[in-house]
């Protein structure tokens, strides 16, 4: 049986699950709309590196065009895994719910 993701996993999860390309800034911004609590960067990155480890998200890097120089951003995107983990998860909510 899979484990379900913690719900500020879930909550990351369904913000990157939002579109492709998902940088941390708009994770951030989700998360804070849909818990109405403000979070760390750090305690968001750290919940990436996990999600990342445990193959349900892929991290890559871009430069920032609106930046000068050579900044690169982290950018999110779900893999198949994570897909599943968050249908799995809103299956459970819908039941608990009915």
């Amino acid at each position: 049986m899979a484990r379900l993701p913690g719900l500020s996993e879930f909550v990351i999860l369904s913000a990157i699950s939002k579109g492709t390309d998902v940088p941390v800034r708009d994770v951030i911004a989700f998360y804070t709309k849909v818990t109405g609590k403000e979070t760390s960067n750090g305690a968001v990155y750290t919940s990436l590196e996990r999600l990342v480890i445990k193959g349900m998200v892929d991290e890559s890097f871009t430069s920032d065009k609106n930046m000068r120089g050579t900044r690169k951003i982290a950018i999110y995107t779900l893999t198949k895994l994570g897909k599943e983990e968050v249908s799995a998860t809103n299956s459970v909510l819908r039941k608990i719910f009915e």
